[in-house]
């Protein structure tokens, strides 16, 4: 189409295309979805049906080019074009029709083989259940399709209505692809998989019948596998293209980085700008520094514009360290960064803790053999020994004295009594290692 005399007609035919199909289709992948008002691009659920909208358009297209391509059928039906140089023929139009539905045949292949494809499986048609003016048919097909007719009459028997049915073109063409993954197999394993056999049936057949409206509330076994299947599942990746850049400039300023810490990288960045255009905003910028600073701070303020450059203000810091905490207190709660003792830390601790309860048991010791010593012999060389020490036959402690308390106990028992053999007290094991890696530091280093 686009060659000498036929640009014109190229592109009214492309403005066409775009004006009929393409923009409606770009404006619901922007915008948030009609059900559940998710913002994009969680739209999984709604895409089965943006989609069968632009394959009734190319079927309108291809069966009545001048209703569907306004501007391109006025062009190739004018007279005279291009400051009456170029006279448009009747062989000339048949020419231009005929290569203007070749583009529309080759556009029409390229969106089945990918769009139709990707977006309409099983899974992805039982999200038109959330679509208010199609749930209704949509439902009762479906019913049908798994071998439930005969309820479905019953239950519209009883509710005194009558089955829907598909009303306009794009129905038609959803029920069409419908029928196709019902013939392949796929509908009843999804089936399977949303109890549409169980206890979820009778939530479709209420909606088939009128009485229910897909929603949380009502419809609680439909809702929760298509809140996990559909809702959660990204329509198309247009954030992700859009910073294709920002991860380019990433990977010049880290070279030697892996792929996966610079797309970790990229993430963190992203999710953190809410947060840097808060510090640089106009209530926090700098109010000192030069005149030509204040000036430029006052007219970005005056002007409603940020400021540019780090946090340097003890208000910009200030809300810095607010936001760190905010955003720690988020993590508290994952296993990853909860806070535990490592395994020398906790054998350290271990260690030290045997050597403290090992220490006072040997202090225990000796304070009641001095005991025993003293009372058995009746000779003491400090007659200011206190009595509990020296009168008793058998002084024992109490398992609530302390460490200090046992200590003075012994020093005073050993001024007062001959000592026999008693244990040594054990050494402190990182004491014992210190002096063990000094030893052999010093045997090593050869002669001095």
């Amino acid at each position: 189409m686009v060659f000498k005399l036929e640009l014109p007609a190229a592109i009214h035919l492309h403005v066409d295309v775009w004006e009929g199909c393409y923009v409606t289709f770009e404006k619901a992948m922007r915008s948030n979805s009609r059900f559940g008002d998710y913002q994009p691009p969680c739209l999984a659920h709604e895409m089965a049906v943006n989609v069968a909208k632009v394959s009734a358009w190319y079927v309108a297209a291809l069966d009545d080019m001048d209703s569907n391509l306004p501007l391109f059928s006025k062009f190739i039906g004018m007279r005279w074009n291009r400051a009456f140089t170029d006279q448009m023929t009747d062989s000339r139009r048949t020419l231009l029709r005929s290569r203007a539905k070749a583009f529309l045949d080759a556009a029409m292949k390229k969106h089945l083989d990918w769009n139709a494809r990707t977006w309409s499986t099983a899974r992805v048609l039982l999200g038109i259940l959330s679509d208010a003016g199609r749930a209704r048919w949509f439902a009762c097909e479906l019913l049908r399709l798994l071998g439930e007719g005969g309820r479905l009459d019953t239950a519209l028997a009883a509710a005194s209505a009558e089955a829907a049915a598909p009303s306009d073109a794009v129905d038609v063409i959803l029920l069409d692809r419908l029928k196709g993954v019902h013939a392949d197999g796929e509908l009843a394993t999804e089936a399977r998989l949303w109890g549409l056999a169980g206890g979820a049936r009778g939530e479709l057949i209420g909606i088939a019948t009128g009485k229910l409206a897909f929603g949380d509330a009502s419809t609680p076994l439909l809702f929760a596998p298509m809140r996990r299947w559909l809702f959660l599942v990204l329509a198309h990746t247009l954030y992700l293209e859009s910073r294709v850049s920002h991860l380019s400039q990433k990977e010049k300023r880290h070279p030697k980085t892996h792929a996966l810490m610079l797309r970790d990288t990229l993430l963190y960045s992203e999710s953190v700008q809410n947060d840097r255009r808060a510090r640089l905003g106009a209530g926090v910028r700098a109010e000192i520094g030069g005149a030509l600073s204040r000036a430029g701070a006052a007219h970005n303020a005056t002007q409603g514009k940020d400021v540019h450059g780090k946090a340097r203000t003890f208000g910009q810091l200030s809300l810095l360290g607010q936001q760190t905490l905010k955003r720690a207190r988020g993590y508290s709660d994952e296993d990853l960064f909860a806070r535990r003792e490592g395994g020398v830390a906790r054998a350290a601790k271990k260690a030290k803790a045997e050597y403290a309860n090992a220490k006072e048991a040997v202090w225990r010791e000796r304070i009641n053999s001095m005991s025993s010593t003293c009372t058995s012999t009746g000779t003491s060389r400090n007659t200011n020994v206190p009595g509990d020490v020296l009168l008793s036959p058998v002084v024992t402690l109490p398992p609530s004295i302390g460490l200090h308390r046992a200590r003075r106990h012994s020093r005073i028992a050993r001024r007062s009594c001959r000592t026999t053999s008693l244990p040594r007290t054990p050494r402190c094991p990182s004491r014992e290692a210190s002096r063990s890696r000094t030893a052999t530091r010093s045997r090593g280093s050869g002669p001095r």
